[in-house]
């Protein structure tokens, strides 16, 4: 229960409530933002690898794939999650054209909630026609937060290094995973405060009484929670 006293004796309720209506916007969670023309990979049939592990639970939209060189070649991007035990949780292939030296968001068919705590692997591979560069990024953090978020990058165990173009901590082709939070806000009651010498009667405004409650109602992936307020005098 989360409780507050107002600072005038006298508070009336505004009716009827007004409802907010609000969610978790995604953000990119970098690991590195520092790519180079110059410091590029050739294409293999190995995936980029990265492990990673959440603070809290949220939801994945896609990662972020570095591009190729030279730019605006059409390639074959192929992303996934797996768990660190080796199960595969989501992926996606897609036909793709990098615009520029930098890199692109690629996105899952849908958001999928990783638990906090746990260890994930997320992978990139490129493929294409011919031979074509692909860029890296470098200085990777091994810790970073995002948006109240902390996540913590680490180099895959040897058997996944092995089957892997050698990405590390410090460099690779995956510098970013997009997110959301599972928490979403659905409604807040709008609540109107009004000094007066004695309180009012009459339906449009009553007065607050010691105690008096109300909700803010939260969804938390597809599942609804209220959190209550209270009024003291």
């Amino acid at each position: 229960m989360i409780g507050f006293r107002p600072t005038r004796a006298h508070i009336v309720l505004s009716w009827p409530f007004f409802y907010i209506f609000s969610s978790s916007a995604p953000f990119n969670c970098w690991r590195s933002t520092i790519s180079s023309d110059y410091q590029s990979w050739p294409i293999t049939d190995k995936f980029d690898k990265i492990a990673f592990t959440l603070s809290a639970d949220h939801y994945v939209l896609g990662v972020r794939v570095g591009s190729t060189f030279p730019e605006r070649v059409d390639v074959t991007v192929t992303i996934k999650i797996t768990h660190s035990d080796g199960v595969l949780i989501v992926t996606k292939t897609v036909q793709h054209r990098f615009p520029d030296w930098t890199s692109d968001p690629i996105y899952f068919d849908q958001a999928v909630l990783l638990s906090g705590g746990q260890q994930y692997i997320a992978a990139s591979l490129v493929e294409a026609p011919y031979n074509v560069l692909l860029r890296k990024y470098k200085e990777g953090e091994s810790t970073v937060q995002c948006s109240g978020l902390i996540v913590t990058f680490s180099t895959v165990s040897s058997a996944e290094f092995a089957d892997s173009n050698g990405s590390n901590v410090l460099e690779g082709r995956v510098p970013a995973l997009i997110l959301r939070s599972p928490w979403q806000i659905l409604s807040v009651p709008f609540i109107k405060h009004h000094r007066v010498s004695s309180l009012p009667t009459g339906s449009q405004w009553s007065g607050i009484p010691d105690g008096w409650e109300f909700k803010i109602s939260l969804f938390y992936g597809s599942q609804l929670y209220f959190l209550p307020f209270r009024f003291w005098r």
